[in-house]
């Protein structure tokens, strides 16, 4: 997908797989698999890899790697083509620490 994968976004994947395609949480959060990922970002118009949704993609969850460790998470508002995906979290970890601890901060509401 023409991204480097730094540690964190490795660990994500070796622990979870993400989701099966068309199961979110009780949330709505979908953590996409490794067929939806390929298939979703072939549409991508940023240097991001989008790797989730909220809500059956109300807007979507990118990563852009900042350092070789780690990858910074932004939310990405599609309906606004123009504006570049907004920044949420320095890393996978601490974006997984906010979506758990307090959801609405990255924009899972229910």
């Amino acid at each position: 997908m023409g991204i480097k994968l730094t540690p964190d976004v490795v660990a994500l994947y070796s622990i979870t797989g993400g989701m099966p395609d068309g199961s979110p949480d009780d949330r709505m959060f979908e953590l996409w698999g490794r067929e939806r990922l390929i298939r979703e970002n072939t549409k991508s118009r940023w240097d991001y890899c989008w790797i989730a949704d909220w809500l059956i993609s109300s807007h979507l969850y990118a990563i852009k790697p900042i350092d070789d460790e780690h990858s910074a998470v932004y939310i990405d508002h599609v309906c606004d083509r123009e504006t570049l995906p907004e920044f949420l979290a320095a890393s996978v970890y601490e974006f997984a620490e906010m979506l758990l601890m307090d959801p609405p901060s990255v924009g899972v509401v229910l």
